[in-house]
């Protein structure tokens, strides 16, 4: 990453060029004052290579989400899920008033969000009492792997909007969905299909048993 020019008044770069660029396989990040913008590939090959190698990357990380979901289950079953969700919740999501910059901060509270669904599904039957240091790295871990996924999910939700474009190129919805779920993440779990099966199951199957019962 190199320094160097100053911004104008209205945060764009002045003639004397960026204050940071940073050099990525394909392109780079440059910052003009709090703007950033990303400087694509300058020819129509090196493009396809970025957007191969894009792929190639989402897919492979796709294949851990299952992996990582299994370790997450076994954690929550490992010990008690209750305490482990209140601890990420006072833990995570903990800010210092006067240094904390949200622009500089991926914690969301989304990510324990995901997590206290997932302890949902495990249920809170036998508790395992677990040594209280034991129990502090079992939640780090488990906070590690929800955010994991949501950096994996994302990958491949652009990796299947990419995908979609190449089979229709002018379809408008496209861009409209991969939006949408891009900020589902930021409310929801890794997928909005499973929290909208979750909850209404989760709220509809003790009434459909009530209504059987009565």
């Amino acid at each position: 990453m190199t320094k160097g020019g100053r911004s104008d008044a209205n945060g764009r770069g002045a003639s004397t060029g960026p204050d940071e660029v940073a050099a990525l396989p394909f392109g780079s990040m440059v910052r003009f004052g709090r703007f950033i913008e990303f400087q694509g590939p300058s020819s129509v090959a090196e493009y396809e290579g970025m957007r191969e190698a894009f792929l190639a990357e989402a897919d492979r990380t796709g294949q851990g989400m299952d992996e990582l979901h299994a370790r997450l289950v076994e954690i929550l079953s490992e010990t008690d899920p209750i305490d482990l969700v209140a601890r990420a919740s006072l833990t995570y999501l903990h800010h210092n008033p006067d240094t904390y910059k949200e622009w500089q901060d991926d914690r969301s509270p989304a990510h324990v969000e995901f997590l206290a669904l997932q302890a949902l599904g495990v249920g809170s039957g036998e508790v395992n009492h677990v040594d209280p240091v034991r129990a502090c790295e079992l939640t780090f871990e488990a906070v590690e792997i929800v955010r994991d996924m949501f950096r994996s999910a994302s990958m491949r939700y652009v990796a299947a909007a990419i995908a979609a474009r190449r089979a229709q190129p002018l379809d408008p919805n496209i861009d409209h969905r991969l939006r949408a779920q891009l900020e589902s993440l930021g409310v929801r779990g890794t997928g909005y299909g499973e929290h909208v099966e979750r909850v209404l199951h989760g709220c509809f199957d003790p009434f459909e048993t009530d209504c059987r019962d009565i």
